[in-house]
């Protein structure tokens, strides 16, 4: 399914296999990413979290390296469940 997607970019097969390459060793090292341990269905207070819009991560902010970047606006964060402060940060 990958190789697919670097090959409908440019079709050149030397810098499609290039690409590939890179995206491979890029998920190897980057554990977590592409598997199943974080997926917003099988965890209902990520999905809450979500949805209370208390975690934002607006496109055009990155860091310094382009990695994406995620803002807590604890105002919006809902503890009427009994958590604390503490318990959020």
């Amino acid at each position: 399914d990958y190789l697919l997607m670097f090959l409908r970019w440019k079709p050149s097969i030397e810098r499609a296999s290039q690409r590939y390459r890179g995206f491979l060793k890029w998920k190897r090292e980057n554990p977590g990413l592409f598997d199943e341990t974080l997926r917003i269905s099988k965890d209902p207070e990520l999905e809450r979290l979500l949805q209370t819009e208390v975690v934002v991560g607006p496109p055009g902010l990155v860091t310094k390296h382009g990695g994406p970047l995620l803002i807590g606006r604890l105002r919006n964060n809902d503890m009427t469940d009994g958590r604390t402060s503490k318990d959020t940060c």
